[in-house]
């Protein structure tokens, strides 16, 4: 689960920092990440509190549904009411609200239907199940994923790699944005990695890595202008990568 979290934010544009649910106090960001666990109890019920106080303190919470994981006061945390719960896998196709005609492809080993009672629904399978929904938490927000995306995600061979990847990035990246934050390059391709390193001058150099096996056209917009291109060709609106290259530029 902590590797496909890992692999799903780089798709999606923003990093994470590992820490542990169980060591107080948490460090302080915009956007926390619960991955899917295993087994009935995963997690604490102190380690669940503790997000929640994030989310009602005004952070993001990202919570996807475990495998067999029960989680206290779901309704409460999460806006939705759980209707049933199976012991029967399904696989199901969705879009997100904020991305028509990109269709996710989801799979679980145990289904489960919950009925909103307050969250906004972001997502519906083809049956109308709810797969991804956002819920106003004290001062924050829980979005809750319906089904174990970084653990199936991480097993499966669609997800990471080749032109038609699987985007299951896109609901960390709605995350990501609920949560507000904000990156000095924007990217348009899941493949290309970005990292980006404030100077003492004050500017940015991005490093940008094209993790795929063959030649891309990666869109880009900034929040600044282009400055220095130490490596690679960079323009205002996209950078050209070879199969597993680097670039190498600034932002002022």
């Amino acid at each position: 689960s902590a590797a496909g979290a890992y692999l799903l934010a780089k798709q999606a544009g923003f990093d994470i920092r590992y820490a542990s649910a169980e060591k107080f106090p948490l460090p302080e960001a915009k956007l926390y990440v619960l991955p899917s666990g295993n087994g009935c109890d995963p997690y604490s019920y102190e380690a669940w509190c503790g997000m929640l106080a994030k989310a009602k303190a005004g952070a993001t919470v990202l919570v996807s549904k475990g495998n067999g994981t029960r989680y206290s006061g779901f309704l409460e945390a999460t806006g939705n009411e759980i209707d049933s719960y199976c012991q029967q896998g399904a696989a199901t196709k969705f879009e997100l609200k904020g991305f028509p005609g990109r269709k996710i492809d989801a799979w679980d080993g145990a289904t489960t239907r919950v009925t909103p009672k307050g969250s906004e629904v972001l997502a519906k399978a083809a049956d109308g199940r709810a797969m991804v929904t956002t819920y106003r938490y004290g001062q924050g927000n829980v979005v809750y994923c319906n089904f174990p995306i970084e653990s199936d995600s991480f097993h499966r061979t669609d997800c990471f790699a080749g032109k038609y990847v699987n985007p299951r990035y896109l609901v960390y990246k709605t995350a990501a944005q609920i949560a507000g934050i904000r990156r000095v390059v924007e990217k348009g391709l899941p493949n290309v990695g970005l990292t980006e390193h404030r100077t003492a001058a004050g500017t940015t150099v991005v490093v940008a890595v094209n993790y795929d096996e063959f030649a891309v056209k990666c869109p880009i917009s900034f929040a600044g202008a282009l400055g220095r291109v130490f490596r690679g060709k960079v323009a205002a609106d996209a950078i050209e990568l070879g199969a597993n290259d680097v670039a190498v530029f600034e932002v002022k």
